[in-house]
């Protein structure tokens, strides 16, 4: 973990030079259901349909993304399942019923941490519960009853996992009551808030009426709030300042949002693999980044696929989209850093099935955020010279969170 920790420092820096985006908004609606992924800075929609059943109640819902196997928590109220919104909502883990939920009472809130690996998942008792989760397995931790105003109920849950807090958001939806207000607690004891409850209001100045969703971006310190027909983006104030509103985007014509989840930014691909001399014309093969690059992701790593076998991969890095700017006499240009670290032996076997992977852990370390890289893998064939060798695609890539 430590040198990849001391490289990313070093690359902090320049980081500035960068041009910084935003990730996406996740939002689940409704009654067909729809996942709407929503670009903060232009409120642009895109939609994908899970295989889910409509959400059980209007204040029913949860979205959380992990970005250790980049796909996204979503639950109808009764139910949770586990999707890939970037390959039109895929699904990863079937969806199963929710565990430890009584008659009765429905899944209002998820949120996920990534770098302590646990969900966390409300009901409309205002239980509140911590899982472990690895892949599609979840294993009860704690759970805990938060108390709340007169016919107040949980139905938003999102995390600052850089600071280990845990936001919870909670509107009257039992009947007449206090306006929607947000609560911050430590994750260890998510029904002890630590500030004084926080109201939330809209782009117009009017109190948010009814919350049905919240996520959080460390890199913006920004809590994203939805009211049903739209998302606020606030900044947070930390630890107790309260919230202020920065924009809002509408949500889905006709539908309303009952969950809500950030992305971390998604990589672009470029450029072709190349073959020279004795290596074998592998045209499967592809750089992947194993997770998304979002900070406390410590299983962050960058892949090689279907590579030449009995070979030398080695991986090369640059800051920016600095894809072909160095000259190794390689078949195409490459990064300028190669991280030696990542040398891999690929072990002799049928051609084009061979892999590597370098592990990169990302620390959860604001400052990273908005660092554009680009990486690119090469490799020797053991037993030969120089001009037998290969080259990936590249891929450009920014730190972000979620």
């Amino acid at each position: 973990m430590l040198p990849a920790r001391f490289l990313l420092a070093a690359l902090a820096l320049p980081a500035s030079l960068a041009a910084q985006s935003t990730p996406e908004i996740l939002a689940l609606t409704d009654t067909v259901p729809l996942l709407a992924r929503i670009d903060p800075n232009n409120c642009t929609v895109s939609i994908c349909p899970p295989a889910l059943p409509p959400v059980a109640a209007p204040f029913a819902g949860g979205v959380a993304h992990d970005p250790r196997d980049r796909a996204t928590w979503i639950s109808d109220g009764l139910n949770l399942m586990k999707i890939d919104v970037r390959v039109g909502c895929a699904t990863v883990c079937a969806a199963f019923p929710a565990p430890n939920l009584p008659v009765g009472v429905f899944v209002t809130g998820l949120a996920c941490n990534e770098e302590t690996q646990r969900l966390f998942v409300s009901h409309s008792n205002n239980v509140i519960q911590t899982y472990g989760a690895v892949g599609c397995v979840l294993t009860l931790q704690s759970s805990c009853t938060l108390a709340l105003p007169p016919n107040h109920m949980v139905t938003g849950l999102a995390t600052d996992d850089a600071n280990q807090l845990i936001f919870i958001g909670s509107s009257p939806w039992n009947g007449p009551g206090p306006v929607s207000e947000v609560n911050i607690a430590l994750q260890t004891a998510p029904c002890i808030p630590i500030c004084p409850p926080s109201q939330v209001v809209d782009c117009s100045g009017f109190n948010v009426p009814f919350i049905t969703g919240l996520g959080y971006d460390p890199c913006r310190h920004a809590l994203m709030v939805s009211d049903q027909s739209q998302v606020t983006v606030l900044q947070y104030i930390h630890p107790c300042g309260g919230f202020l509103p920065v924009n809002c985007c509408t949500g889905v014509p006709g539908q309303q949002l009952t969950g809500l989840c950030v992305l971390p930014s998604t990589e672009v691909s470029s450029g072709s693999p190349c073959f020279s001399g004795s290596a074998p014309a592998c045209l499967a093969m592809q750089h992947l980044l194993r997770g998304d690059p979002a900070i406390g992701n410590l299983g962050f790593g960058l892949d090689l696929n279907n590579c030449p076998t009995n070979s030398i991969a080695l991986c090369f890095l640059d800051v920016g989209s600095n894809c072909a700017v160095a000259n190794y006499g390689l078949c195409s240009l490459m990064p300028t850093l190669p991280l030696w670290a990542s040398m891999t032996f690929v072990p002799p076997g049928p051609p084009c099935t061979g892999s590597a992977n370098f592990p990169m852990p990302l620390p959860n370390f604001p400052a990273l955020c908005g660092l554009i890289l680009s990486t690119r893998w090469s490799g020797w064939m053991v037993g030969g010279g120089p001009l037998d060798h290969y080259v990936s695609d590249c891929v450009t890539w920014m730190i972000s969170g979620t």
